[in-house]
């Protein structure tokens, strides 16, 4: 169960999220660093996505990624809904982070705009 004796979040929950944040922080920061070590000069981009427009301001959505996932300690009620999700994400970020690694991609130089 999440939560211990007390009602509190359970020391086995706190320390499995810490875990599993470990474990993306790793990942990610390795494949990100060994990414610019690795660049290609292949570049692989659909033409839908120059149309995109870059708007700094939405980063803030996928920096809440990592706070967000803490809120799992309040929602789920049993550690092995906790671990499932643990589980997925730990896959993701791996073999995500492997094809980083192995097909690393230059950086998109063209031609988005900045919106407001």
């Amino acid at each position: 169960m999440i939560r211990g004796e007390k009602g509190w979040i359970s020391r086995e929950a706190l320390l499995y999220a810490a875990f599993v944040g470990l474990v993306f922080s790793v990942f990610y920061g390795s494949a990100s660093f060994l990414s610019t070590k690795l660049q290609s000069s292949e570049s692989f981009v659909f033409s839908w996505e120059k149309d995109i427009p870059f708007i700094p301001g939405w980063s803030i959505i996928y920096l809440t990624v990592t706070p967000l996932v803490w809120l799992a300690l309040f929602i789920f009620k049993q550690m092995s809904e906790l671990r499932q999700m643990g589980k997925a994400i730990m896959v993701q970020v791996i073999l995500g982070s492997l094809f980083f690694v192995l097909w690393p991609l230059p950086p998109f130089h063209g031609p988005l705009e900045v919106s407001d």
